[in-house]
């Protein structure tokens, strides 16, 4: 099986749109550098979303990935 590549479409301020495509360990590492630099809301009762955890790879079905997908957007 192929590695699995993410893609994100991110809305900037000024309306443009960008594209990224990542495996999962690069949004995963992402977003703890996120999660360790900023606080999000109002401190603790607002954190940043938990990232989805990892499978093994027997795990992977179409629809634990796409679960995954998703999660990841969130």
């Amino acid at each position: 099986m192929a590695p699995q590549v993410y893609a994100l479409e991110i809305t900037l301020r000024d309306g443009a749109v960008l594209v990224a495509k990542r495996r999962y360990s690069a949004w995963r590492e992402l977003h703890n550098e996120v999660r360790d630099l900023h606080t999000f809301g109002s401190g603790p009762d607002r954190p940043l979303p938990p990232f989805p955890g990892k499978a093994s790879f027997s795990r992977q079905t179409p629809a634990f990935l796409e679960a995954r997908a998703k999660a990841i957007e969130r």
